[in-house]
């Protein structure tokens, strides 16, 4: 009954907060899915190397990310900024968009890795922030349960739907050597906008 009770006087708090990392989600799945699929189709170099290319850059820009935004975080909240961790949700949203539709265009493999690393690393910020913000704001006895409910909207949304939007969108790029990679831009430019929307 408590439960329920607490569902009902936080659920414009917490409803557009767990929809929007879901929705920020679908660009970050689409982009681990597809983006070693890019750049064969786009460069020609083997799967292998791809592979090799996108771990090389993704894994350091994660752990970077995971370290570097709860830092920041409390550096605002500091600062006077309590809405600190909703604000770079909200800004990393944006801050995706000019790096996701330059990918596309990339005229070498580095650059395009380059870019992708810078992508990640903005994006980690949907995968500590909304944890430390059920932790922050949520009541103690209902903090597993809304940590529960924030994994479930971020996996539902993100990993469920991500890869097959962005192939979906690259598709109706036709034979486009680069279609992939204009589907990762367009679905960004979309999720982007509406993630930063509910996080504000």
């Amino acid at each position: 009954r408590d439960g329920r009770l607490y569902s009902l006087q936080t659920w414009r708090l917490f409803l557009p907060f767990f929809i929007a990392s879901g929705v920020l989600n679908i660009f970050t799945m689409g982009l681990v899915a597809w983006f070693p699929t890019f750049l064969v189709r786009a460069f020609g170099i083997e799967s292998a190397s791809a592979g090799y290319i996108f771990s090389l850059v993704g894994v350091p820009a994660g752990l970077v990310g995971s370290f570097l935004w709860p830092f920041v975080a409390n550096r605002m909240e500091i600062a006077g900024r309590r809405d600190a961790m909703p604000l770079l949700l909200a800004g990393s949203c944006l801050a995706l968009l000019p790096l996701a539709i330059a990918l596309p265009f990339a005229g070498e493999p580095w650059v395009a890795a380059v870019i992708v690393g810078g992508l990640i690393l903005i994006v980690s910020t949907n995968t500590t922030l909304p944890l430390l913000v059920v932790q922050a704001v949520g009541d103690g006895s209902m903090r597993g349960r809304l940590t529960a409910l924030e994994l479930l909207a971020y996996n539902l949304i993100g990993l469920a739907t991500g890869p097959v939007i962005v192939a979906w969108t690259g598709e109706n790029f036709g034979s486009h050597a680069r279609g992939l990679g204009f589907g990762l831009a367009a679905t960004a430019a979309v999720v982007g906008v509406i993630a930063a929307i509910l996080f504000a």
